[in-house]
């Protein structure tokens, strides 16, 4: 695909006559391009990746603090857990 485009439709698009040659380093141009492309979105969505977690590991030990504190609070926490049920 990526000679295709360095073949065909490159010259198409820009109004030149391109030959083998043109084609092969276009190509080679295109594929460093891809892999620059791939090495640095890859250590990009690490980075995402590692962020979105430990974002989501706080905000869920703060909902859990939340939780208790409010069970806590309005004096359900204890009586909800530990009574006995009616007869």
């Amino acid at each position: 695909m990526d000679y295709t485009i360095a073949s065909t439709v490159l010259p198409a698009m820009l109004h030149y006559t391109g030959g083998t040659f043109d084609a092969w380093w276009i190509t080679t141009l295109v594929i460093i391009a891809q892999a620059l492309l791939i090495a640095f979105s890859t250590k990009a969505t690490q980075a995402f990746n590692a962020m979105a977690v430990t974002l989501e590991l706080i905000g869920m030990s703060c909902l859990v603090v939340l939780l208790f504190v409010v069970g806590w609070y309005r004096h359900s926490l204890i009586s909800r857990c530990c009574s006995t049920p009616a007869r």
